[in-house]
């Protein structure tokens, strides 16, 4: 929990930025399938399709958006989008409208193509009465196929993924190493213990963010 932001944070020491954005999508694309394959009988397709409709508006949109942006305008919005998911106080909030997850997947992935981070998906479903199973199985059906929806939009506004195509293959292979070694560790560490470094760690690379926007002024 938590490691597609981190790694989303962690990949601006090593990559451009105006790269950062376009190559999660692809970092998270197969532990996303992964997840899909093993808690498809759990996803709620109900939310999972008109989700899914809203996200290829949200991308067209989104992509657009993103091309638009300079890379000190990315580490900016990056930097206070972080923060925002890290310190905001929770709200208890509905989806309004006739077709509330049709809606929630343009803004989300709206937000998601222009950042690279979305979470409204994740705050509606983990603050819902769903089960573990569902919440995990609904947010990797809806991610799995955003991301499709996001990669083929960078692609069409001119980014192109070759270059870093053993940057992603390494990066998915360390994925599934990380989870290997995050179910053991998360045995030895408390709740709070968790949501508590986790957030110093993410603040402290929101805050070097804002240190290489500064750099690019």
């Amino acid at each position: 929990m938590g490691g597609g932001i981190l790694l989303l944070a962690a990949s601006t020491f090593v990559l451009p930025i105006n790269a950062v954005v376009p190559l999660n999508s692809a970092f998270i694309l197969a532990s996303q399938f992964f997840r899909v394959i093993n808690f498809h009988r759990y996803i709620l397709w109900h939310i999972g399709k008109p989700f899914v409709l809203g996200s290829v508006i949200g991308a067209v949109i989104g992509v657009h958006t993103f091309s638009l942006l300079s890379e000190f305008a990315i580490s900016l919005m990056l930097g206070f989008t972080l923060l925002g998911m890290l310190w905001m106080p929770p709200v208890n909030w509905k989806v309004p409208g006739p077709k509330p997850f049709f809606w929630l997947g343009i803004v989300h992935t709206w937000l998601s193509s222009v950042t690279g981070l979305g979470g409204l998906l994740q705050g509606y479903l983990l603050r819902g009465k769903f089960t573990r199973q569902t919440i995990v199985g609904t947010i990797a059906g809806c991610m799995f196929w955003m991301s499709i929806l996001k990669i083929v939009g960078y692609m069409s506004v001119g980014f192109d993924f070759r270059p870093y195509l053993q940057v992603i293959g390494l990066a998915t292979l360390a994925g599934f190493a990380g989870t290997w070694v995050g179910r053991r560790f998360l045995d030895h560490i408390s709740d709070d213990q968790f949501r508590v470094i986790l957030r110093w760690i993410l603040t402290l690379l929101a805050v070097r963010l804002f240190w290489v926007a500064w750099s690019l002024y």
